[in-house]
């Protein structure tokens, strides 16, 4: 991982998720902290990226869910 300023933190695993954690960075030649740190990093990326598109399409109009099944429902989908 790049060579940035880090914070010590504690964090409270469940044991087996530990034990994995560590196995998987001992094979990945990785530090704990930088297999966390990069596992972290992806899901705010993914959050970000959530909440682009939800900001995106909330000016789409809404439909009904039981109007919708309904449809599905006369469609044969359902």
């Amino acid at each position: 991982m790049d060579k940035i300023k880090r914070e010590a933190t504690t964090v409270y695993l469940n044991p087996r998720i530990a034990k994995a954690a560590k196995v998987r960075a001992a094979l990945s030649d990785k530090s704990l902290s930088d297999l966390v740190n990069e596992a972290l990093a992806k899901r705010l990326r993914q959050d970000a990226d959530d909440l682009a598109l939800i900001r995106k399409r909330s000016k789409e109009p809404a439909r009904d869910y039981d109007d919708f099944v309904k449809e599905m429902r006369r469609d044969g989908l359902l």
